[in-house]
């Protein structure tokens, strides 16, 4: 498979597919060599990305990163969408398929996806992959990065890393135990009668059964499960019990003696009863009267009411006939007068029609004389400009001499200011790179110290912190240890429910049984099918049965002591990482102090040179107002005879904008004349209309439309039928006062026996509800607390079903009595026996926990040896699989090639599983003079381009050897991202060789890119296009590639 074009639209650096589409064919042919050359920050790295996009939906650089998720919430642009795009599409065409993919705004990328075309990963060989893998300083580290290539190698990894945690548990799980055996031989009692001491659980459960009949809540005891933990709850639960049986004894008798005085009341001086039910009987009668009395009360003073309202309208309607019949004569006396007011309003509509036409003329007046006014003022503006243009002139021409001596001072002060500017750049030049190497180890620091609580193992690799390996050590080693324990709670609480459910099946089992011989009273077991000799001996053995599971208990026990141990753990860890962090703060200070103290002195060097450019800033800006004021002029003497001409032209303009401004004046007063004489014409007129206004009779008639009327306009219709309304409402009033007489002589003949006033009838209902209110708090207070006392409901009850009622409740109450007695006795009982169940439960435990302590041991000796057998087979299959994974006898030979080490010309791999972590070494190897094969480290001995060198070799010769593992087919595309990266010329020219040699001899495609301009023209020397089938691809810019016309 080989590519034949990358076409990438709105993807990360590339917006239209026109300026981005990558083509590997020349004349329709694909090209075997091609090489791409874009200076840093271009997109050189987005077309990487852009291409296994395409091909395997995924980006293995971002998939790397451990923090991921984080960096991208933190990032406010888009991932892979273009910032100027809403959609983006990639597409790869090779010889055989084409590959597709697109992104939009909602599509969101996720590292935990699995990429399609897998197998394409491994012909990426980007930059940061080649550089780290050699260059790990931890061969542990080394190992967990060779793992993220093989999804399937790192699943047998975890599995051999969590058999290795589960040996270590093993062995740490039975040095406890044999503890514990130990521990439990020593706390066995003297020899006991087991048989004997047994019988006593039997009594105390028949006990609680008969006690459960009564309603009690006591448990049984169960011999398998009973302890102290049991033991003490059930003599706290006994004691407690018997103190409210006792108290509850007591409140029974003291609550008969209250049903009895509530039902006969009480006595009192004179040996009579006071309350009690014949009371209420008499007091509900009693009541009933009160309401009587009150309702006819209340009738007379409703007559009284509806009497004083019958008086009160027939006093409304006189007054309100006497105001309107006054309002008609008012009325009438306005309708004399309303025709010599029209007469008069003839003549002052006239003298205000002439107001009007004095004032339309002054308007047409003012507005010429405004005109000219303005026209005058532009000439006043005109001519004040004039004179500051003739006055800066003036200014300007004495200014000449002076600006030119500036001129020359400012000319030689600029050369001094840009040399002062030129050596403080030099010296913050000087010091910024160590400046930049302090920030780097403080970031360092910082990445690392928000470790320190997420993942503390990652802290081991920081260089600055191995002298405190021991601290993260024991860190870790807890940590494994709490996981551990975490486990054991969650394995110990599944049983717990397990058990707990069993328990309760179990239950639900043995009651079915119970209920099937009570109904049918057979002696053959239904649980088991077992004979009894009678249903009596068959009854009790199912009640007796022990269902209770005594590892219940064990397990209960067992959980509270790893809840014990978790919870030291978390103190311990907390400490330690409190310790790790004071120990990492007095590494980190003194870089801090140095870096602080570093960039004080670059930001005074900063201030100082920003200060000179400032100078020189404002020494520009001088020069720049010198020129801009001798303006077009070459020279001095121009500028002069410039200035000298537009004076005269300046004294021309003010001379006749002078003449215009005296013409206007003459104009402007003959319009004052002409609205002076209109204005006095107007006043003339007002002064007869205020007079003819002021008339009395033309007042009134006014007055009386405005206030009375509400109108504004006077009008003789309107007046007449305000005098019809007025009429038509004094009739109305008149058939009202009729009515209002004849209710109020009913009322008095209704009134004629009831001689009282309101108030003194008021009086009465009042003393009334006073008396019926004493007795009424009396009777509800007697019926509430029956009612919430004893629970018995008065209302509606005569007096025989009022007794019986309290009757019935003694004999209850005396029943209780009974029962609450016979309950003290048997729990006093219980109290005594509890003590010798407790003491034979607590032996026979104590030998089942060493039995089964000594079964634990023999079955964690048998997991011990098939773990081991397992780990065994895992390093077996995890270094073939390895070895099997590097092309040995290929890198070497790509290594050879290049001429990386004049001594060390040999790789070797070799995989070592004898700590609890894996570790990949890779060596470099060479024969002594005593034939003697010696290795050595690369990071260690070797420089940074023999480290890419090797780096490179390993990776190349892996994509030589890809396959697609559906076609089995060969992939021939290699992509390789910056390949030279330090090294010296011979390298390069090796590199070259081999590029050609992997072209020409297998037949593959390699796709190169480089930010290096003088690798990217020497490639096209010595691999040239009319030579070889190669193709050379350059950046214009930012995301876009050059036109066709300017590929070299």
């Amino acid at each position: 498979m080989k590519i034949k074009s990358v076409k990438i639209t709105g993807f990360r650096a590339f917006e239209k597919e026109e300026n981005s589409t990558f083509d590997f064919t020349s004349n329709g042919e694909i090209m075997d060599f091609a090489s791409i050359y874009a200076p840093n920050g271009f997109g050189k790295t987005s077309f990487y990305d852009a291409v296994e996009w395409g091909v395997t939906h995924q980006i293995q650089r971002f998939d790397r990163m451990d923090d991921f998720e984080k960096m991208r919430k933190e990032n406010s642009l888009p991932l892979l969408l273009n910032n100027s795009s809403s959609s983006g599409k990639v597409i790869v065409e090779t010889d055989s398929n084409t590959f597709e993919n697109t992104i939009n705004k909602r599509k969101v990328y996720s590292t935990k996806t699995k990429p399609e075309n897998e197998y394409f990963r491994n012909q990426i060989l980007s930059q940061d992959l080649i550089d780290t893998f050699i260059k790990e300083d931890r061969a542990d580290k080394r190992y967990e990065r060779f793992l993220e290539i093989d999804s399937d190698l790192k699943n047998y990894d975890s599995i051999y890393k969590k058999a290795v945690r589960v040996l270590d548990y093993i062995k740490q799980e039975k040095v406890r135990i044999n503890g514990e055996i130990e521990k439990q031989k020593k706390s066995l009692q003297l020899e006991i009668d087991y048989n004997q001491e047994f019988k006593k659980f039997d009594e105390i459960n028949e006990l609680i059964s008969s006690l459960k009949k009564n309603g009690e809540t006591l448990d049984y005891v169960v011999k398998e499960s009973f302890d102290e933990t049991l033991h003490d709850n059930l003599s706290r639960n006994v004691r407690i019990r018997l103190l409210t049986l006792e108290e509850e004894f007591t409140k029974v008798g003291l609550q008969i003696d209250n049903i009895r005085l509530a039902k006969d009341g009480e006595e009192n001086g004179d040996n009579k009863l006071k309350g009690g039910v014949l009371e209420y009987i008499d007091s509900r009668n009693r009541l009933e009267n009160f309401d009587n009395q009150i309702k006819e009360l209340n009738r007379i003073i409703s007559l009284i009411e509806s009497r004083d309202k019958a008086q009160r309208g027939v006093e409304n309607t006189d007054k309100n006939l006497s105001e309107h019949r006054s309002r008609l004569e008012e009325i009438l006396n306005i309708e004399k007068k309303i025709e010599e007011y029209l007469i008069l309003q003839k003549v002052i509509e006239e003298q205000e029609k002439r107001i009007g036409e004095f004032k339309n003329e002054n308007g047409v007046k003012e507005s010429e004389k405004s005109f000219i006014e303005e026209e005058t003022n532009l000439l006043k503006s005109k001519n004040d400009q004039l004179q500051e243009s003739l006055k800066q002139n003036q200014i300007k021409l004495e200014q000449i001499p002076n600006q030119k001596a500036k001129l020359d001072q400012l000319s030689k002060s600029h050369q001094f200011i840009k040399k002062s500017i030129e050596d403080l750049s030099k010296s913050i030049e000087d010091k910024e790179p160590k400046l930049i190497e302090l920030k780097k180890i403080l970031e360092l620091f910082g990445y690392y110290e928000t470790k320190i609580d997420e993942d503390l193992e990652l802290l081991a690799e920081f260089s600055h912190f191995t002298k405190h390996q021991d601290l993260i050590r024991q860190q870790l080693d807890i940590k494994i240890k709490l996981e551990i324990s975490k486990k054991q709670l969650a394995e110990t609480q599944s049983k717990i429910n397990n058990q707990n459910q069993f328990n309760n099946e179990l239950k639900e089992y043995v009651n079915r049984g119970l209920e099937i011989i009570s109904q049918t009273h057979t002696s053959d077991c239904p649980l088991c099918n077992h004979q009894y000799n009678s249903f009596e001996e068959l009854s009790n053995n199912i009640v007796e049965n022990k269902f209770f599971d005594n590892q219940l208990k064990e397990n209960l026990e067992k959980k509270i002591s790893i809840e014990t141990e978790i919870n030291e753990l978390n103190v311990k860890i907390l400490s330690g990482i409190e310790n790790i962090k004071k120990s990492f703060a007095l590494l980190k200070q003194p870089f801090s102090i140095d870096y602080d103290t570093l960039r004080k002195e670059i930001g005074k060097l900063n201030l100082l040179r920003e200060e000179k450019k400032q100078e020189l800033k404002n020494n520009i800006e001088s020069t720049n107002e010198i020129l801009v004021f001798l303006g077009n002029e070459q020279t001095l003497d121009e500028l002069t005879k410039t200035i000298q001409e537009e004076i005269s032209k300046i004294q021309l303009g003010i001379n006749h904008n002078t003449k215009l401004i005296n013409t206007n004046n003459k104009k402007k007063n003959d319009l004052v004349v002409i609205i002076n004489g209109n204005n006095d014409n107007i006043k003339r007129l007002n002064g007869n209309i205020e007079v003819q206004q002021k008339s009395e009779d033309y007042i009134i008639v006014i007055d009386y439309f405005n206030l009375v009327l509400n109108h504004n306009q006077v009008d003789k219709a309107i007046l007449l039928k305000a005098k019809s309304e007025i009429e038509k409402i004094i009739s109305e009033f008149i058939t009202e006062k009729k009515k209002y007489e004849d209710s109020l002589n009913q009322l008095n003949i209704e009134l004629s026996n009831h001689n009282l006033s309101k108030q003194e009838y008021g009086n009465r209902i009042q003393q009334v509800n006073d008396a019926k209110n004493l007795i009424l708090r009396v009777y509800e207070s007697y019926e509430s607390f029956i009612k919430s006392e004893f629970k018995i409901e008065l209302t509606d009850k005569d007096k025989s079903q009022i007794e019986k009622e309290f009757f019935d409740l003694i004999e209850k109450q005396k029943q209780t009595q009974k029962i609450i007695e016979d309950k003290i006795e048997k729990y006093k009982i219980i109290e005594i026996l509890k003590d010798d169940c407790l003491n034979v439960t607590v032996s026979q435990k104590i030998q089942d926990k060493i039995k089964k302590n000594l079964e634990g041991l023999k079955k964690l000796d048998n997991a011990e040896g098939q773990l081991n057998i397992e780990k065994d087979n895992l390093i077996e299959y995890l270094t073939k699989t390895i070895d099997e994974f590097f092309y040995t006898e290929l890198i070497n030979k790509i290594y050879k090639k290049i001429d990386p080490h004049p001594d060390y010309q040999a790789i070797e791999f070799k995989c070592e599983f004898a700590d609890a972590k894996p570790r990949l070494q890779i060596y470099t190897t060479k024969v002594n003079d005593k034939g003697e094969v010696e290795r050595s480290v690369p990071a260690l001995y070797f420089s940074t381009a023999q480290v890419n060198i090797l780096s490179l070799s390993i990776f190349l010769a892996r994509a030589l050897k890809t396959k697609n593992p559906e076609t089995k087919e060969a992939v021939d595309c290699i992509f390789i991202d910056d390949p030279i990266q330090s090294m010296d010329s011979i390298n390069i020219l090796s590199f070259i060789d081999l590029f050609r040699g992997i072209t020409l001899s297998l037949g593959k495609q390699l796709i190169v890119s480089t930010h290096e301009e003088n690798f990217h023209l020497l490639l096209q020397k010595k691999i040239p296009n009319e030579l070889f089938k190669s193709k050379f691809i350059e950046f214009e810019t930012f995301g876009k590639l050059k036109p066709d016309q300017y590929i070299v």
